[in-house]
């Protein structure tokens, strides 16, 4: 399983090394050293976290040597924790280029951290890559101009889902999910931002849906579930209903799921 594993992340490991390598030895010519700034979170329930990310650029770094993809070039892996947070990770990009320890962002994976930091990177002139970013917002190129986004996003999803309405004709769309309302303290939901991509594609469509939002950690969540779906059934109501399941990927073979019943 772990030979898996490896064997599957590091084709993506080289490529997108090779990717940033390539774009600064032509940007620089004369530096020797290429100065990877890793931006992740140390410890955490993340899919994306130290001690699962770290082992596979090393890997990746050490094909890319091997093989001499860059010759005559030095590759430094400079971690700094991010703690997933929107404060602590541009603080922490923000130390990496005082210092002149960067010459490519990987990460933060973290849809709050790396925001701050894919603004500001085109001033530096320096790519960002994450293996995150899912959110709707990044794929505005005046905004992110140097964001590279790795894995599918949520707006791939609102595609699919869009896709299954217009195949199935279906001209009525209810909207219904978890967010956290109760605890203002907490940021959104995935859930709510999986549905704000497909509520912007059908919007655009000239088809607004309904919706409703609520928090499943609230303590009388599970006494109103009746009137939530009561709801539900007299804004969007037919005998087909598709489920979203958001997994954490953890792993290579962790997916969101789009289920038609």
């Amino acid at each position: 399983m772990l030979g898996d594993y490896y064997n599957m992340i590091l084709p993506r490991g080289i490529l997108v090394l090779l990717a940033g390598i390539c774009t600064l030895h032509l940007a620089t010519g004369s530096n020797n050293t290429v100065k990877l700034a890793v931006l992740l979170p140390a410890v955490g329930p993340y899919p994306f976290v130290k001690h699962k990310v770290l082992p596979a650029i090393d890997i990746a770094v050490k094909k890319v040597e091997s093989r001499r993809y860059l010759p005559d070039h030095d590759i430094v892996i400079n971690f700094r924790d991010d703690e997933c947070s929107e404060t602590m990770g541009p603080l922490r990009a923000i130390d990496l280029y005082v210092e002149k320890e960067v010459d490519i962002y990987l990460g933060p994976c973290c849809d709050f951290a790396v925001a701050p930091v894919a603004r500001f990177a085109p001033y530096w002139n320096i790519p960002v890559i994450s293996a995150g970013a899912f959110v709707q917002a990044f794929a505005d190129k005046s905004e992110f101009r140097s964001l590279t986004r790795m894995l599918t996003t949520y707006g791939k999803v609102a595609e699919v889902v869009a896709e299954v309405t217009q195949t199935f004709n279906w001209t009525t769309v209810g909207l219904l999910f978890h967010n956290n309302i109760v605890n203002g303290e907490r940021i959104k939901s995935k859930e709510f931002f999986t549905m704000e991509a497909i509520f912007h594609k059908f919007k655009n469509g000239e088809v607004e849906p309904w919706y409703k939002m609520f928090d499943q950690h609230a303590k009388t969540f599970n006494t109103s579930i009746r009137s939530l779906l009561n709801t539900a059934s007299s804004n969007a109501r037919s005998k087909y209903m598709i489920t979203i399941h958001i997994l954490v990927l953890s792993s290579p073979h962790d997916m969101i799921e789009v289920l038609v019943y």
